[in-house]
């Protein structure tokens, strides 16, 4: 049953029409049964005047108020010290985000391997003699291997990234070589040439997230030795080996291009496809510009 405390007052002279000068607080059903003149007390409605200060009546309804006052207070401090012992609301703490990566940036090492798939070395030599005989000594490209470490500084954290590099790898040259008597092939020849690059790249990359891809061009020197030949005469089917030993050195310059894939914000995958450019490579057959292609592989670290 719900209360509301109401305030009366009562002026007058008469008994009768004496009013209540003092303050009280009426509960609601006793309001309304002062206001329709009914008692409580009795078991059917009779008309009665409202109770005035200083009668029996008036007391009783005074009482059972104040009962009603102390229980509401009761269950008032119930509740507030029930919120009060709980402690603190529990708010749970939500971890910030991460900050965005930059994938890609800054100081670099790379290692990467693959293969001088082609080398630009595929010439046919004839001479015609007196007597009509017709020989031939054919060159053609062989594939070889390849292995390298770069270093490089990656510049800015925008879409277009411009980057320098180091590029120092192995590369091996495989070249035969066939002899023909009039178009019979007589001997053949197995060849290798080692050589070392030293080039320095300047590269544009694109970000595209964890997907870049990138092109350049590059500039630097090589050095190549023989490291012998391996001949075979086919109507014997002997075999004996020469000697390496000459050398030669120069200029090269190289197109680069490829991609990386980055797994993290500083670790990535690339794939790279060079063409490599010799100048007058001369290892005891004359000087020869020698175009390669090379097809790589490698892993990638920033720091």
């Amino acid at each position: 049953m719900s209360l509301s405390l109401s305030l009366y007052i009562y002026t007058g002279a008469s008994r009768e029409n004496q009013q209540l000068t003092n303050l009280r607080f009426v509960s609601e059903p006793f309001r309304a049964l002062a206001s329709q003149g009914t008692d409580p007390n009795v078991g059917a409605a009779c008309k009665t005047k409202v109770p005035y200060a200083g009668t029996a009546q008036f007391a009783d309804i005074t009482r059972l108020t104040m009962k009603q006052l102390t229980l509401i207070s009761v269950a008032i401090s119930t509740l507030l010290g029930h919120s009060v012992f709980a402690g603190p609301p529990d708010f749970k703490q939500v971890a910030p985000a991460p900050p965005p990566c930059d994938f890609g940036t800054g100081w670099y090492v790379a290692l990467d391997g693959g293969a001088n798939v082609y080398q630009d070395v595929n010439r046919t030599h004839e001479r015609i003699f007196p007597n009509g005989d017709v020989v031939s000594l054919k060159s053609d490209s062989d594939v070889g291997g390849y292995g390298g470490i770069k270093i490089g500084y990656v510049f800015g954290k925008g879409t277009f990234r411009p980057t320098i590099e180091e590029d120092m790898f192995y590369n091996g040259v495989s070249t035969d070589f066939h002899l023909r008597l009039n178009g019979t092939e007589i001997a053949r020849s197995s060849n290798l040439i080692n050589s070392g690059a030293f080039m320095t790249n300047f590269i544009m990359r694109f970000a595209f997230g964890k997907f870049q891809p990138y092109a350049g061009a590059g500039v630097g020197a090589y050095y190549a030795a023989a490291a012998g030949s391996d001949i075979t005469f086919v109507r014997s089917g002997r075999t004996f080996s020469t000697g390496g030993g000459a050398d030669s050195g120069s200029f090269a310059w190289d197109v680069v291009a490829g991609a990386d894939y980055y797994w993290s914000c500083k670790f990535s995958t690339f794939a790279e496809y060079h063409f490599l450019d010799y100048v007058a490579l001369d290892v005891g057959n004359g000087h020869h510009q020698v175009g390669q292609l090379l097809v790589v592989a490698g892993v990638r670290f920033h720091f």
